[in-house]
């Protein structure tokens, strides 16, 4: 997945799920994305919703 196609599919999720996004490993293997994802909410039931 070249660079623009990973910022592309980090700012989709970032606005579908409204929450912090960001590459967090093997930014240095071609073709392999990790990404961490954070959000903060009141309950735990909410963030699991999120990301179902």
């Amino acid at each position: 997945m070249n660079f623009k196609n990973q910022q592309a599919l980090i700012s989709k999720a970032k606005n579908k799920l409204n929450a912090s996004i960001s590459k967090v490993d093997a930014q240095d293997i071609h073709q392999t994305i990790v990404l961490g994802l954070v959000c903060v909410t009141g309950t735990v039931s909410y963030a699991d919703s999120m990301i179902d």
